[in-house]
Order: structure tokens, then sequence, then C-alpha cells
């Protein structure tokens, strides 16, 4: 069913479901249209042979609809051939006493699992007309009763009013699984835009995150989520290297007391400490530390900046001037 689907476009996923739910109703028609079929066959009833036997290759209509991706036209479709087919029989066989009139309230089932008022309505007024024309039939001698009581009106107010009640029941349902379906809708929609959102806020913050002419790292509890290249060019560590790696392991011992206390307190001025390479080699750090949101949880953005060549003008300013 669901390779099928995705072989047809549809506007939406609602109408999308619809039609997988249209296309078990075609596939239960055809099954209930043979199973009759095979009764007239047990009877020798070639009339209720040949009418079901062409209701069958009737269903191709509303199934090349739905591959066509024509939901309401298939539903449409679809409800008038199983009222037309259902009455052909019944006129084919006992009139209203036939066994084809206790399908019509399948019929209203079907048409409100298709969650179009339109069809619904087209399939009540249709089904309540053919109850009629039965009726008429029946009282002027149309069918063949025998060995049935004779046919009148009462029998047409009785099958209405039973008719009438299906109905209701059947739009209550039709109703109900029409709010659920938009409700999910609405849901599903919700939070496409929320992750679009989320997308979209990750994809500019990486943007400035890579622009960083500094290092700039993402950790949580001190594990390194992400980094920029800025980084990786500063300590000497590839970015695989550093991903995953303690971002601790990038400050002297002397400075991680320092360090701990402004990540716990979630100091967010810039401050200098010493930085360790890769190599080894030691070099003065200015850093800044701030919480963040990132891909649903709380981690800590670090921007690195490398003071050598500050901390050296200064050293010769202080020589020049003494």
């Amino acid at each position: 069913m669901k390779q099928w689907a995705q072989l047809t476009s549809y506007k939406n996923e609602a109408e999308q479901q619809t039609a997988g739910i249209l296309y078990k109703i075609i596939v239960a028609t055809g099954i209930g249209f043979l199973f009759g079929a095979l009764v007239g066959i047990y009877y020798h009833d070639v009339q209720v042979i040949a009418t079901l036997s062409l209701g069958i290759i009737m269903l191709i209509v509303p199934y090349v609809l739905l591959r066509r991706g024509q939901v309401s036209a298939a539903s449409i479709i679809l409800a008038l051939l199983a009222i037309g087919t259902l009455t052909a029989s019944a006129m084919a066989g006992q009139g209203i006493n036939d066994l084809a009139i206790v399908a019509f309230p399948i019929i209203y089932f079907f048409a409100s699992v298709s969650l179009n008022r339109t069809v619904f309505r087209i399939c009540l007024t249709f089904t309540l007309l053919a109850i009629f024309w039965l009726v008429f039939g029946d009282l002027n001698g149309w069918f063949v009763p025998q060995p049935f009581s004779p046919t009148d009106w009462v029998d047409f107010l009785i099958v209405a009013v039973v008719l009438g009640v299906a109905a209701f029941a059947s739009d209550l349902l039709a109703n109900s699984l029409r709010k659920n379906l938009e409700r999910a809708e609405h849901e599903i929609s919700a939070r496409q835009q929320a992750e679009e959102k989320l997308l979209e806020s990750e994809e500019r913050f990486k943007a400035l995150h890579d622009a960083s002419s500094g290092g700039v790292i993402i950790h949580d509890k001190g594990l390194i989520l992400d980094c920029n290249q800025g980084l990786s060019d500063m300590t000497g560590f590839t970015n695989e290297e550093l991903v995953g790696m303690d971002g601790l392991k990038l400050i002297t011992p002397d400075w991680l007391d320092l360090v701990l206390r402004n990540i716990k307190s979630g100091h967010d001025k810039r401050y200098e400490v010493e930085g360790i390479r890769k190599d080894g080699s030691i070099y003065p750090l200015s850093i800044k530390g701030k919480n963040v949101g990132y891909k649903g949880r709380a981690v800590r953005v670090i921007e690195f900046w490398d003071i050598t060549e500050r901390k050296q003008a200064e050293e010769l300013f202080v020589q020049a001037k003494g």
C-alpha cells in the first residue's frame, strides 16, 4: 500500500491518507461484488451475475482516477457505482426485499471514511432515490417479490429510517475522523516549521562560527562537540582530532582552575590564560565563553584568540620605555 501511494502525487498528507483509504475501499467493494456474483452463480441467477460482474469491471474507473491524483472524483464515482450496482442487483433479484439493500448502510460508512462531505451528501441522496425507486417498482409489479410479502410505502419509511440512522452515525464518524486528521496535519505542519527554524538557526550559527578570525569551540561539560578551522590552525590539531576531545587539554594546567570556575559560574567576559598546542608549545590566549542553546541542549561556546603578537608588542614597548 505504501509503495502504491508513492507512485501518485497528492496535494498533502491528508489527501494521500484519504487516497489510501479509498484504495482499500475499492478492493473491499470488489471482493463484496465477487462474493455476490458467486452467490448468483450458486442460485443460477444470470442477471445478478451479470450486474455484479459489470460492477467489478467498472471499479477500474475510480482506481484510475486515484492513480491520477483525482481523489474527490474517485470518491464520487465509487459511491455512485456502488449504489448503482446494488440497485441494479436488487432490481434483478427481489426488489426492496433483496439482500443487496443490507449493503446500503455500508456505503454510508465508506462515504464517511472518504472524509468528503460532498461525497457523503451525494451518496445519501442517491441511496434514498434508489430505495424510492425499488419500492415504486415493487408496488408496480416490476420485480418478482414472491415468496416475500408485498411491499408498500410503510416498508419504504422503515428502510428510510434505518438508512437515516446509519447516515447520521456515519456522519458523526466522518466528523471525528476529519477533525483528528486536521489536528494531526496542523501538528505535523507546526513541527516541520519548528524544525526548519532550528535548521536555519543552526546554519546561521555555523556560518558565523566558521567566519570567526579566532578559534571557536562548542562544548558540553568540557567535551568538544564542534569547532572551526581557526582553532585547528591555532592549536595544530586537526578538526577530526579536536571533535570529541576534552577542551580543557587546550589549556595549561596552571590555568585550569580559573577556566573551570568561569565555566561553572557562566562567566561571559574576556579573560587571559595560557594555551598549549599539539606540539607542547605554550602561548598566551584571550578567551570568552557564553552559554547557548544548540541542537536542543544547553552548551557553552568559547572563543579563542592567540595574543602572542600583542604580548610581544607590549614587552617591546616596556623595554623601549625602560
